[in-house]
């Protein structure tokens, strides 16, 4: 015998409810109020686009930056737009300890991190052959092994 959805609806004493209460109104199904939110390259482009995303969404919104300080202005502009708690940090990525440090210092701001958004990046506008070693070893460090790596250890739970 088979069910369906209006048999699975059915409370059943001692089992939790088969459906959460979800939203049906896609807007409130992702609402992030109260959400801290850290965008690594959140100056401009991508980054910026979902920093602004979840500013929308109602996230208080982290902006990591390297080189490109109108991050400051930027993040400055989300919070008053919005309503939302907002920062901006000068991180280099392809240095844990900078990044041990930024973390310590975002949760020391904003209590924690919600989500992490891994998207700065890097390029060297040079064939490869002509790179030199650092200048690869930056460039793998920056897209391929920062991020992902050292943050996921170093966020309180």
């Amino acid at each position: 015998m088979s069910m369906n959805e209006s048999d699975c609806t059915v409370l059943r004493d001692g089992f939790p409810r088969p459906f959460p209460n979800t939203p049906t109104n896609v807007l409130e199904q992702f609402k992030m109020t109260g959400k801290v939110v850290v965008v690594t390259g959140g100056a401009d482009g991508i980054g910026y686009a979902v920093a602004e995303g979840m500013a929308e969404a109602n996230a208080h919104v982290v902006l990591w930056y390297n080189s490109n300080d109108v991050a400051i202005q930027k993040a400055q502009d989300l919070g008053t737009k919005h309503n939302i708690k907002t920062a901006a940090y000068k991180v280099d990525v392809s240095d844990a300890d900078s990044v041990q440090k930024s973390v310590k210092q975002v949760v020391e701001d904003f209590g924690r991190i919600d989500v992490f958004v891994a998207n700065a990046g890097m390029a060297i506008s040079k064939p490869i052959l002509e790179q030199t070693l650092p200048e690869f070893d930056k460039q793998m460090s920056v897209n391929g092994t920062s991020s992902p790596s050292r943050v996921p250890h170093r966020v309180p739970i």
